[in-house]
């Protein structure tokens, strides 16, 4: 089993079988879309490039609309003139990568709990971000695992603030390290089968194929 071979003990895992059927919109989550910066790999600002009819910011910001009364979109320095209609925040500069956009969204947040999903994302489902929602925890990081550990599709209880801000200074600004580090009783693994693991894929180079993939129906 992947969470064994990483790690965790069995009565971490949850293994989703079943969708949503009567999941509300969730008042007491404030969802974060981590916009990241400069797009290196990339080549040019990913977050404006169109899948079919929207960018991927677009999209990823409607996914978390979908499961999230509030939304906040977290920037590391630049913010487009097009996003800036949006309620949005930027990076905890003391940090390096998205840990300091979660950083900042769980200094910000008023509500109890962040969900946090990066925007280059196209292929997520709400029905997993609904299913994290499901099974928040005050005392736990819930967090997504198809194949491997997803800690950008994940949700921090503002309670963990100051163990992830005491992490950063004093070991390392990786997430995937923080989640693995913490005990038994403070995070929970949300396991997807395999065969959902393309809807984790992040777009972090431009595809060979761009026109096929612009009109692929991701979701």
């Amino acid at each position: 089993m992947a969470g064994a071979e990483s790690g965790w003990h069995f009565s971490q895992i949850l293994v989703i079988t079943m969708q949503p059927s009567n999941f509300r919109l969730a008042t007491d989550i404030l969802g974060a879309l981590i916009c990241g910066g400069h797009s290196t790999r990339f080549g040019s600002d990913k977050r404006v490039y169109r899948v079919g009819e929207k960018s991927l910011f677009e999209i990823s910001h409607e996914n978390l609309n979908k499961v999230c009364h509030d939304v906040v979109c977290v920037f590391r320095d630049n913010v487009p003139h097009c996003f800036q209609k949006y309620n949005f925040i930027h990076d905890d500069l003391e940090a390096k990568g998205p840990v300091a956009g979660i950083l900042s969204a769980l200094s910000f947040s008023k509500k109890p709990y962040v969900l946090t999903l990066p925007c280059d994302m196209p292929s997520m489902s709400k029905d997993i971000l609904y299913e994290l929602c499901r099974h928040k925890s005050l005392d736990k990081i819930s967090v997504a695992y198809s194949q491997r550990l997803e800690p950008l599709v994940a949700v921090y209880p503002k309670a963990f603030y100051e163990k992830l801000k005491r992490y950063t200074v004093e070991e390392s600004f990786s997430l995937e390290r923080f989640i693995n580090a913490l005990s038994s009783g403070e995070k929970r693994l949300i396991h997807h089968d395999k065969a959902l693991s393309f809807k984790f894929t992040n777009l972090n180079k431009r595809p060979i194929f761009a026109p096929f993939y612009e009109n692929w129906r991701l979701y």
